[in-house]
């Protein structure tokens, strides 16, 4: 196989719009702007437009409306007051798992967390998070 395949992705050029940490870093601006109660729900499509219009990066017709970070988002949306809240029922019911001895469901658990803190979650995803957390499997 040709060397491309064993390169770190640093050693590319990497666009703007493909790019996590231009996301996060642009995330972390915004957030950081309205800390406490976030932008709404949803609204990561209108900040992200912002965030790029400030850095003069046009998207060109694309559409940019989650950081690939469930914490960034959940900031963006409802600020630390949202994820204070967030954080106490998802640590709750993760202790009610290991209360309730789920082991499977931990294991999704952990990979869920790990998967949503480097792609976008949608809907799909949020029930299956619903469903690790109230469907014990044995």
């Amino acid at each position: 196989m040709p060397d491309l395949y064993f390169k770190s992705s640093r050693t590319f050029e990497i666009s703007d719009f493909e790019n996590r940490e231009t996301y996060w870093e642009m995330a972390i601006k915004k957030i950081l702007q309205r800390p406490f109660l976030g932008y709404g729900a949803e609204s990561g499509e209108k900040v992200y437009d912002l965030a790029f219009r400030e850095e003069k990066i046009n998207l060109e017709g694309l559409i940019i409306d989650r950081s690939h970070n469930l914490l960034l988002d959940i900031l963006l949306w409802s600020g630390f007051v949202g994820l204070t809240f967030f954080l106490f029922w998802f640590i709750s019911k993760s202790i009610n798992l290991i209360r309730n001895k789920a082991w499977f469901n931990c294991y999704a658990l952990s990979g869920f967390i790990f998967f949503s803190m480097f792609h976008p979650i949608g809907v799909v995803n949020w029930i299956v998070l619903l469903l690790i957390f109230e469907v014990p499997i044995e």
